[in-house]
């Protein structure tokens, strides 16, 4: 059985450190100037202790909170139990419920439950930015959710570091639009000196790729997926085929050439694009595809592809660590879609960013 641990901040009664500086104009003398009980929101204390200090030079005074408290009346431990259970999909309503069945003082409003969510995720983006500037992300996994925003449906998407798991970077646009992706992708790759982009099998990515100047490896498991079905709906229709017996043993050779990926894969698909051809004749306006005419387009997709697929087979893909799947993106975003799903939607970017943040880290 799974076993998790959280690891919830600390919240002390009071504290013995003195502040290092004044919060107003940076002096270090300060002079001790009483103490002040403080009333706190928390799973175990209902009060601390508040020490009160005075600068020698700009003669303000300010308090010094203990371990785990500021001005809030909620603690940060209670704060980050609240966004936590919002994550794991609790309502900003039904937060509130469960909290106020285990005492009055952890009763909490809608309003403060989304503070919490908001505060917590701009925590985890600060943490995840300082963290990637200490090395390269060489290898960028990138995917993105339809989500509602303000009454439309849009997108939002995530750039994950395929080496570490952090998330490098996550921002409101839609997928679809090449233009758009490569406008925010351009300085991370400028910024960490990103070498290969590991995405689902859109076509849009394409374009990215060589506007970027990166190199692509397309997710095995998006591509055995679709390629497979696409096989067993030509293997079904192309029983009417009678006068080429040939179809199903290039069927067959088609989703053995997929799955083990040899370097001259293209080759032979080549070879099987050129026998196809021959068969399938032309096409003439307005006709539909027949089940050969669908094969061959199939043929000529896996081989202008066939490169993408296999570059985790080849020495590159071996020395930066280059996966065969994007599951480590979809797992970084799958919680931030299930969330969105059980929303009515969201009524700024700021939450939207805020919200896949905090279902991503999964942390407290």
């Amino acid at each position: 059985m799974a076993i998790v641990l959280i690891q919830m901040p600390t919240v002390n009664p009071t504290t013995t450190a003195r502040p290092k500086q004044c919060p107003y104009c940076a002096s270090e003398i300060l002079q001790r100037w009483g103490a002040v009980p403080k009333p706190l929101r928390d799973t175990d204390l209902e009060q601390v202790e508040a020490f009160r200090y005075r600068c020698t030079e700009c003669r303000r005074t300010f308090r010094h909170y203990p371990e785990g408290v500021d001005r809030a009346d909620m603690s940060h431990r209670l704060r980050c139990l609240a966004a936590l259970a919002w994550s794991m999909g609790l309502s900003l309503r039904g937060v509130g419920i469960i909290f106020s069945a285990f005492g009055p003082q952890l009763r909490v409003g809608r309003s403060s439950v989304w503070r919490a969510v908001q505060e917590k995720a701009e925590g985890l983006r600060r943490r995840a930015k300082f963290q990637q500037r200490k090395h390269q992300v060489r290898v960028l996994g990138v995917d993105g959710a339809r989500i509602r925003l303000k009454g439309e449906t849009t997108g939002v998407m995530v750039a994950v570091d395929m080496g570490d798991g952090q998330m490098v970077s996550i921002e409101v646009i839609d997928e679809h639009d090449p233009q758009a992706v490569c406008k925010w992708l351009k300085p991370l790759v400028e910024e960490f000196g990103v070498e290969v982009i590991v995405t689902d099998d859109l076509t849009i990515y394409n374009s990215v790729e060589e506007q970027l100047s990166v190199d692509r490896q397309i997710c095995r498991f998006h591509m055995l997926r679709w390629v497979g079905k696409a096989l067993n709906d030509l293997g079904k229709n192309l029983t009417e085929e009678e006068d080429w017996p040939q179809w199903s043993g290039v069927i067959e050779e088609v989703r053995l050439l997929v799955e083990e990926l040899p370097p001259s894969g293209d080759e032979r698909l080549m070879e099987l694009w050129q026998m196809v051809q021959k068969k399938y004749g032309w096409r003439r306006r307005r006709e539909a595809d027949t089940p050969l005419q669908k094969l061959a387009r199939l043929l000529v997709h896996l081989m202008e592809n066939w490169r993408r697929y296999r570059l985790y087979l080849t020495q590159k893909g071996a020395e930066l660590g280059v996966p065969a799947t994007n599951n480590l993106t979809e797992q970084m975003i799958g919680n931030g879609k299930i969330r969105s799903r059980t929303v009515r939607g969201y009524k700024s970017q700021g939450g939207v960013l805020a919200a896949f943040m905090v279902c991503a880290a999964r942390l407290a």
